[in-house]
Parts: structure tokens; sequence; C-alpha cells
């Protein structure tokens, strides 16, 4: 630590910094996939449990980032965030549509 000159000291805090390096590289990462239409989209079918019958499909996104140790949850919440989730939205429903039609 060390004081200022306003007489506060300050505290530095490499897991936090590095956490935060961290989470910057994330953001930047998820708004160049999102701007870029880059997301990955899987659909995952919904299944009636008294017929067995897939009634349905779920839009999934995905994102692949060379750290893999970012959950699909964790990357949600950074969106939400950075009030990015209804142009995520708008992507995953652009990319389902085209792929459903081929």
């Amino acid at each position: 630590s060390k004081a200022g000159e306003n007489g506060y000291f300050n505290f530095y805090n490499s897991e936090l910094h590095a956490e935060l390096v961290k989470r910057q590289h994330l953001e930047t990462f998820l708004k160049t996939q999102i701007e870029s239409e880059l997301v990955d989209v899987y659909f995952q079918p919904i299944i009636e449990t008294r017929t067995g019958n897939v009634v349905k499909f779920e839009a999934l996104a995905r994102f692949y980032h060379e750290n893999s140790e970012y959950s699909t949850q964790e990357m949600i919440s950074i969106i939400e965030d950075l009030e990015l989730i209804a142009a995520l939205d708008d992507v995953v429903c652009q990319t389902a549509l085209k792929q459903w039609s081929h």
C-alpha cells in the first residue's frame, strides 16, 4: 500500500487485478461475437414426457473462447451487465432461422 496525495491509502491486489483484466478481455470477446454475429446456435429438443415426442426446439447460444473456464451462464451474466441481451436474442433468432431453413 502507499499513501496518496489526499492522505488515503491505496492497496494493490494482484488477484483482483487479474480478475478485472480477465473480465475486460471476456467483455471485449463477447461484444465482438455479438456485433459480428459469430454466436454458435444449437437446437435443443423439447420433449413431451407423456408421449416422448419432440414438440419444439429451443435455440441455445454458445460461445467458444480460447479460455474454456467460462461457463455459458457466466457469459450470459456479463452480456446482461453490458445490456447486450436484446442484441444477443436478435443474433440467436436470425441465426436459428437461417440454420432451420437449410
